[in-house]
């Protein structure tokens, strides 16, 4: 949470033509990740819970939560936000599928970047110490990619889920 206690963590929508909003608090704050498909929102919080909303008209409604159990760096949605890959400060890559959690994969660094393969099969994950897998979202079967010498900030599919681009410093 902000340390400042006049600061309430809060998802905004944004009327770009008219400049007004309309927010929902949001318990646990901090957002590092959104996606939206008009109707629907699914956010990914710092404190590792995954809320999805409604958006109704010019309103937000929480519909559900579900926490991993630990705290998250970056998060990716697979299309349509079939499910939300999740990556955590102490390393584990967790698959949020509704109200069901799947690990699928622990590190001994912080996750750092995770995408989704645009067909939803593969889940890629970068870490600081720059390990980088893929793992296969439904058989858990993982392919080690061996390269880089410093933390990985970014990976992304290309190709339809045939290529990684992946990115250190």
């Amino acid at each position: 949470l902000p340390s400042d206690p006049a600061v309430v963590p809060a998802l905004w929508q944004w009327e770009i033509a008219t400049g007004s909003g309309a927010h929902v608090q949001l318990p646990a704050g901090d957002v590092t990740d959104v996606w939206t498909d008009d109707t629907h929102v699914v956010a990914a919080e710092a404190s590792g819970t995954v809320r999805w909303l409604s958006r109704q008209g010019d309103e937000l409604a929480i519909d559900r939560a579900t926490a991993t159990g630990f705290n998250a760096k970056h998060s990716a949605f697979a299309p349509g936000a079939a499910f939300v890959a999740v990556g955590g400060v102490g390393g584990a890559l967790i698959k949020v599928d509704g109200d069901h959690t799947t690990r699928l994969a622990t590190f001994h660094a912080e996750v750092r970047a995770v995408a989704v393969a645009d067909d939803a099969r593969h889940v890629a994950a970068g870490t600081d110490d720059g390990s980088l897998v893929v793992i296969d979202a439904e058989t858990l079967q993982r392919t080690v990619l061996h390269g880089h010498t410093g933390r990985i900030r970014h990976v992304a599919f290309a190709d339809r889920g045939r290529v990684l681009l992946s990115a250190d410093s």
